[in-house]
């Protein structure tokens, strides 16, 4: 059977349509998790001149802090893009 340009349901309808689909907010954060959190630039065009890793480390519940120096040590790929790679996760 032939089915290009022949409506096809989505594998996933019927959990939406009768409210059996799971989402990530319904599951329940399992104890000892550790959460991650970006630090954005609030301004355009600076230059980020450094990190004070040290002053984030004192802050309860902080466990480590990442910039793009431990990036390069583990080899990981700084750029990330939905079709073109060529947006930087961690500013050099």
């Amino acid at each position: 059977s032939n089915s290009l340009g022949k409506p096809l349901p989505h594998a996933s309808a019927p959990f939406h349509c009768t409210g059996e689909a799971i989402y990530v907010d319904d599951i329940p954060t399992p104890p000892s998790t550790l959460h991650a959190f970006l630090l954005l630039a609030t301004e355009c065009d600076v230059t980020l001149k450094s990190i004070n890793k040290e002053a984030a480390l004192k802050i309860p519940g902080v466990v480590d802090v990442y910039t793009h120096d431990d990036l390069v040590k583990l080899g990981g790929e700084n750029a990330i893009g939905p079709i073109m790679h060529d947006e930087c996760v961690f500013l050099p």
